[in-house]
């Protein structure tokens, strides 16, 4: 299963995901049905899947960035993992699949750079750095 995500430059990043990660976008989808249901006419997110949101607030609307992050703080709290954000895990992903020897240019696809050597940089992985 491929995902398209909309880029900060207005192009499309496809994104490959692996089969234990569609495994639970699909049990999130059963319960987010679920709830759908359960709300009725007061739900307010799409009911198709192309353009639905997967994760949602009770009742089918966004989730404020700001909760978010806040929920985010306590689970990295909670597992003893010093300050981090979000987009923290971009680099943890990067410096994760570098390490294990995956394919730069895989890497830099799924992240969406335009060059593998800015991969190689912001990953820290660069031979010079």
């Amino acid at each position: 299963m491929h995902f398209i995500a909309p880029l900060k430059n207005d192009e499309t990043c496809v994104v490959k995901s692996a089969p234990f990660v569609m495994d639970i976008l699909a049990c999130q989808w059963k319960d987010q049905a679920a709830q759908r249901m359960r709300t009725g006419d007061r739900w307010q997110n799409q009911k198709d899947r192309e353009t639905a949101l997967m994760f949602t607030a009770p009742e089918g609307n966004d989730i404020s960035p700001t909760s978010i992050r806040y929920h985010f703080k306590e689970l990295v709290t909670e597992i003893g993992v010093p300050s981090c954000r979000g987009h923290d895990l971009r680099h943890t992903f990067a410096v994760l699949f570098l390490q294990n020897r995956d394919d730069v240019k895989t890497v830099q696809t799924n992240l969406g750079h335009a060059a593998a050597d800015f991969t190689l940089d912001v990953s820290g992985m660069s031979p010079g750095g």
